[in-house]
């Protein structure tokens, strides 16, 4: 019978536990009630983002508005659309 030093042993253990008892691993579904609108402002927010890191001391104020008036339409956007979603849902 082949043996299985410490290491080999674990691996097989592993995988009889994660696929027995833990059943085959899914993929996380991705969240339907983002739109395209979200999803624009947020890349948005993100290249201001990148924007303000690279900026020096004299272009970050205006940088900085301009980032907390996205963010806030990014956040609003979010909770319309999860909201639409959850009551597309509900009926």
């Amino acid at each position: 019978m082949n043996e299985l030093n410490s290491s080999e042993h674990w691996i097989v253990l592993k995988e009889v536990i994660s696929e027995s008892i833990l059943g085959p691993s899914q993929r996380r579904r991705s969240k339907n009630w983002i739109t395209d609108e979200t999803w624009n402002e947020t890349n948005l927010r993100k290249a201001t983002k990148q924007k303000i890191n690279s900026a020096d001391d004299t272009t970050k104020p205006p940088l900085l508005a301009e980032y907390s008036e996205i963010n806030k339409r990014v956040k609003r956007y979010a909770r319309r659309h999860k909201r639409a979603s959850a009551d597309k849902l509900a009926h």
